[in-house]
């Protein structure tokens, strides 16, 4: 069975809060090679959505991306409500 990982965070810079997800999930990954990611972000990151998919493509390359935005995302029993903040998840599904 596959094993997902998540991380999240918060900050006024949609890139700052991505940084700070991304090395959530490296103290995570122990050498996983993700092949599909899922990217999540509440309204206020929206206008940087397609800049922030472009660093996820480079930051994990090889890797399939999904993802919405909405007024709240969670993960970990953090639930962020119309505020800004993301959810990254990673997996590697065989092929």
């Amino acid at each position: 069975m596959p094993r997902f990982l998540q991380a999240h965070a918060t900050h006024p810079d949609p890139h700052m809060a991505l940084a700070l997800a991304g090395a959530q999930l490296e103290g995570q990954r122990a050498g996983m090679t993700p092949t599909l990611g899922f990217l999540y972000l509440t309204h206020p990151y929206v206008p940087q959505a397609q800049a922030l998919l472009d660093e996820v493509r480079q930051r994990w390359p090889g890797c399939g991306w999904v993802g919405a935005s909405a007024l709240a995302v969670s993960a970990s029993g953090v639930e962020y409500f119309d505020e800004p903040a993301l959810v990254v998840m990673l997996c590697d599904l065989p092929p």
